[in-house]
């Protein structure tokens, strides 16, 4: 099966947090890396009952991640420099939405975050990531809005923030638990 960069890894994030409401009541927070991260996101931005995310090292969109890394493939030879980056990353988009059966255009994180509504979020990345700089988790956070936060963990790894940077990534993560806690019980004492 070929990834479809969370536009179909969504569901299994879905079956996770149907899991999860099984076993306990409280409220579901969804983490994930890299292409993890981005499958939270997406699961989150259709189910509004899930209290909170926490986004590690994802990609803005499709379209803007292939265009990235077209341009660091180009920057590895002096003789890749020669291939033209217009058609091969617009190919290489169309392709892998036709190999995936997905529209590649679903695979927008920026345009899901924008729907988490305020619900508490926080997109990590490590400061030296190469392959999904920091920027992207500012944009993220901006367009969660507010209750998003965003965490960048000095270091070069790509999804290793939680081991780079231990201490504050697990008080990060657990503003962002209680905050989701803390915003459940308020949602429910309003509804009484």
């Amino acid at each position: 099966q070929a990834t479809t960069f969370g536009a179909h890894e969504r569901e299994d994030v879905k079956a996770a947090v149907r899991f999860a409401r099984e076993r306990s009541p409280g409220p579901v927070v969804a983490w994930g890396v890299s292409l993890g991260g981005a499958s939270v996101v997406f699961a989150a931005a259709e189910d509004a009952d899930l209290a909170g995310v926490i986004c590690d090292s994802s990609f803005r969109s499709l379209d803007d991640t292939v265009r990235h890394h077209v341009q660091l493939f180009r920057g590895f030879r002096w003789w890749m420099r020669l291939v033209p980056a217009w058609p091969v990353a617009d190919l290489a988009v169309f392709w892998m939405g036709r190999r995936g059966g997905f529209d590649p255009a679903a695979a927008d994180v920026q345009a899901a975050a924008a729907r988490l509504a305020g619900r508490p979020a926080l997109f990590v990345a490590n400061s030296d990531d190469r392959r999904m700089p920091k920027e992207i988790a500012f944009d993220l956070k901006a367009a969660a809005g507010p209750g998003a936060e965003v965490l960048i963990v000095p270091g070069k790894s790509h999804g290793g923030a939680w081991r780079d940077g231990q201490a504050a990534y697990e008080a990060a993560a657990a503003a962002v638990l209680e905050a989701s806690f803390n915003r459940r019980g308020t949602e429910a004492r309003m509804s009484q």
